[in-house]
């Protein structure tokens, strides 16, 4: 896990909380993280949703002799002060089937017994950071909308969706079959504090078989929503009709906004929906555009 420590800028953690108000955040891996985590479930023989437990200590992810006291935000408004003690794995149901370094191989956990009762289903999404400080873990209001394009030689049927959007759209993904928006605020400049912005996106459906995930292309952008034209402030795709495993091809949404480095900036944590399953995607304002900092193996609710 030495390589944990320094994937980690800014001391945080991106998880969950289930529903026995168990918290877990995702270590990055580094080195051979992942190739022992699987060793180790292997050794434990053990069921689905079980928690295995590493021999090392979530003290080896901070500075030495650091307490490990964590401010936990959940994406309910809670702000906690917890001892996250354990580094721990999680025992998925297609564990035979697990890519050798697919994220979500250890997490941060408390310390305590672990019966086997997790559920993903009932988790709720949450972040931790390193030394404690208040944290505002702001959940973005359920706006995310999807419409159709119309028909070739028709009049497209979304007077919720203004031309503007659409023309922007059809620059970057021409001939999309789906388009999806979703405002947001969010702070890129402490002076200004939150402005508005929007997410769209674009999908190109497959002309054959609709479910050869191979044939979808995907692109996502966010821009100010007073100001459409110039450079977006972050661009995914076209992603070119890649497989269901490639990471570029999914539809983007933000879950939240969060300060996870304490600089008054906030990040942003966006679901990214693959054509099977998805991650979260944290974002972070470098001054000029949003960059990638991380992804997990965590879909939140």
């Amino acid at each position: 896990m030495a390589g944990a420590l320094a994937q980690s800028p800014g001391r945080w953690w991106v998880g969950f909380i289930d529903a026995n108000d168990r918290a877990f955040f995702e270590i990055p891996p580094g080195g051979r993280d992942c190739v022992e985590r699987d060793a180790a479930v292997r050794r434990a023989a053990t069921s689905p949703a079980a928690v295995v437990a590493s021999s090392r200590s979530a003290g080896t992810l901070l500075p030495p002799g650091a307490r490990l006291n964590f401010t936990v935000a959940d994406i309910a408004g809670a702000n906690s002060e917890r001892v996250l003690t354990r580094v721990v794995a999680i025992v998925r149901e297609d564990e035979a089937h697990r890519p050798a370094l697919e994220p979500a191989c250890w997490y941060l956990a408390q310390a305590g017994e672990y019966p086997g009762t997790y559920r993903v289903a009932e988790d709720r999404l949450a972040v931790a950071v390193h030394p404690p400080r208040p944290v505002r873990l702001t959940a973005v209001d359920a706006t995310w909308r999807s419409m159709s394009s119309a028909p070739a030689g028709e009049a497209a049927a979304a007077d919720d969706f203004p031309a503007a959007w659409q023309s922007l759209l059809a620059q970057a993904q021409p001939g999309a079959a789906l388009w999806h928006a979703q405002p947001f605020r969010a702070v890129r400049e402490v002076a200004r504090g939150a402005e508005p912005l929007l997410l769209l996106g674009a999908v190109v459906a497959p002309d054959g078989a609709p479910d050869n995930p191979a044939t979808y292309n995907t692109v996502n952008l966010i821009v100010r929503e007073a100001q459409l034209s110039g450079l977006p402030l972050y661009q995914s795709g076209p992603s070119g009709g890649r497989a269901r495993a490639a990471a570029e091809s999914f539809v983007a949404q933000v879950a939240a906004v969060v300060d996870l480095d304490g600089d008054g900036v906030d990040e942003l944590i966006v679901r990214a929906r693959h054509y099977a399953g998805g991650a979260l995607r944290i974002l972070r304002w470098d001054g000029a555009r949003y960059v990638e900092v991380r992804r997990t193996g965590y879909e939140g609710e």
